[in-house]
């Protein structure tokens, strides 16, 4: 027996008396023998079980790689060295967490001649911290989807009076112009916070997912609750911001990448207020339009400008280390990289001076077929407007009673509640359903159905879907399946009307309300609405 051998074989007589796990192997990792106590947390009956194999002949290859490689680098350095692994019972498959330090062995020469290792059990511990972590991360679900529901609870209480206030701003004209603008600059103040806390509690992290898929989105909204995050987060400087959304473009879509764009918009926003630097009668320009084939939003600052090396670096996509120096240094890759992924066009144009304007270009899509961009009625309906908040039911009245008046034939019924429409509609006859009407909300609190059902269990022909959560993938399928359109509640406020009339067209248009009191103007008839 060489010196090694014996020197090995002596731990033998050592192993019975130590109460861990004891294993002892050669510099190869082959095991030489185990305890008791080891082989307890082997699972194995015997030490022969073990003897003369390595850890590739008992675990999976990952762990047996780690425990040689650990092996490996004991001997190589000549010192101890403590790691945690996975083990598994050999006998019944359970997992095991070891915590092994392992010391070379040398023979009396000098000679590393193998390995001694002391395990412990740690699997109790392990699963202590994981169950701990586990339930941290429980405790941060639910207070995030605590947060969410009070994000909805908001959109839903509060997109109520933000419609009733976005009409009350369009009739008000016999208000004097100082007093408008405060109503209005109100309203916007109210819809800001609104967004910001949205923007902060329903999932929308601006974090993106390299694979992150692309949706349909609608980019009036879409670009307003992305400017309201922006303004909320510089309201402290006196940087003023101007949001302008061309009439054409309020029902435009794009595909893209949402939290791509949205930080796209925010990192360009950022940079505007940058190159303001703080000065008093500093502007972000924001604005939305389209034509036939595109939709381009344009952020355009009245700053210093940038220096024509720094116009070329972006133009040229290259990094430059002067960007907060010019204002529009931060985030450009980024930037780049959402118009590559998106297949959009950005220019930009830039003044020393005067200031920088950013344009970015999507292909416009055909408006989505469960959206509801135009009303179009009959002068002898029966409109039904459901909605579980007064504001919303004044909001419409002051959009339909004077076209009502005007129109004797013209019913108009307010519910609050859903059964009471169902009720309503059951008593019909069946030539006065069809005359049916019905403009319902989607979240009708405290109440069995919700509008979806109401509309199907309702059974009218003519049905929109009236909701704040227009932008939920759910409901658009739902909707589109029962060939129902969506109206965003945001929208109720300009959305055309118009009322086939034995005169013509009669056109209920929110942009042109605070100019004719009359709320409708008679238009010569077209050939699609002609008897």
């Amino acid at each position: 027996m060489d010196k090694s051998t014996d020197i090995l074989r002596q731990l033998e007589n050592v192993a019975p008396l130590i109460p861990a796990a004891l294993y002892w192997t050669d510099t190869q990792s082959r095991i030489l023998g185990a305890n008791q106590a080891c082989l307890e947390v082997m699972g194995v009956h015997s030490a022969d079980q073990l003897v003369g194999k390595t850890p590739y002949d008992i675990y999976p290859d990952d762990i047996a790689k780690g425990i040689v490689d650990h092996t490996n680098l004991v001997i190589e350095t000549n010192a101890s060295h403590t790691r945690a692994y996975l083990a598994r019972d050999i006998s019944t498959g359970k997992k095991r967490y070891l915590s092994s330090i392992r010391l070379p062995v040398h023979d009396a020469d000098g000679k590393t001649c193998g390995v001694v290792g002391l395990a412990t059990d740690i699997t109790a511990e392990r699963e202590a911290a994981a169950q701990h972590e586990h339930s941290r991360q429980l405790i941060g679900i639910a207070e995030k989807e605590a947060f969410a529901q009070l994000a909805h609870k908001v959109a839903h209480d509060i997109q109520s009076p933000l419609t009733a206030l976005s009409v009350m701003l369009n009739v008000c004209d016999e208000l004097s112009e100082p007093k408008r603008l405060i109503l209005k600059n109100t309203f916007t103040a109210i819809k800001d916070i609104a967004n910001n806390i949205l923007f902060r509690y329903t999932g929308n992290e601006n974090m993106t997912a390299p694979d992150e898929p692309r949706q349909l989105v609608l980019c009036s909204d879409f670009l307003l609750k992305c400017i309201s995050e922006r303004k909320y987060q510089y309201q402290e400087l006196p940087v003023k911001f101007d949001v302008d959304i061309a009439p054409a473009a309020q029902f435009s879509f794009v595909s893209v990448q949402s939290s791509q764009l949205s930080r796209a918009i925010a990192n360009l926003v950022s940079n505007a207020v940058d190159a303001l630097n703080n000065k008093l009668d500093g502007k972000v320009y924001v604005k939305l339009e389209v034509d036939e084939e595109t939709v381009k939003i344009t952020v355009k600052d009245n700053g210093k400008g940038m220096s024509r090396s720094a116009l070329e670096k972006i133009i040229n996509r290259k990094k430059f280390t002067e960007g907060k120096e010019n204002g529009h240094g931060l985030g450009m890759m980024q930037v780049w990289d959402m118009v590559e992924n998106n297949d959009g066009r950005l220019t930009v144009f830039s003044v020393p001076g005067e200031g920088t304007t950013f344009e970015l270009m999507f292909a416009k899509l055909p408006k989505a077929d469960w959206i509801m961009d135009e009303i179009t009625i009959n002068s002898n309906d029966i409109i039904i407007v459901l909605d579980d908040d007064q504001l919303v039911h004044e909001a419409w009245k002051l959009r339909l009673t004077t076209l009502q008046n005007s129109i004797g034939e013209l019913i108009v019924r307010h519910e609050k509640q859903g059964q009471a429409v169902l009720d309503y509609v059951a008593s019909l006859s069946p030539d006065d359903k069809r005359r049916v009407y019905l403009l319902c909300d989607f979240e009708l609190i405290n109440q069995s159905m919700h509008g979806m059902q109401i509309i199907e269990a309702s059974n009218v022909e003519r049905a929109v879907l009236v909701t704040s959560y227009y932008a939920s993938a759910v409901l658009q399928k739902s909707a589109s399946q029962q060939n129902v359109k969506i109206l965003p509640k945001q929208m109720a406020s300009i959305v055309p009307i118009y009322c086939l009339h034995h005169s013509g067209v009669l056109m209920l248009n929110a942009n042109e309300i605070m100019y004719d009191k009359s709320f409708y103007k008679i238009e010569q008839p077209t050939e699609k609405y002609a008897s």
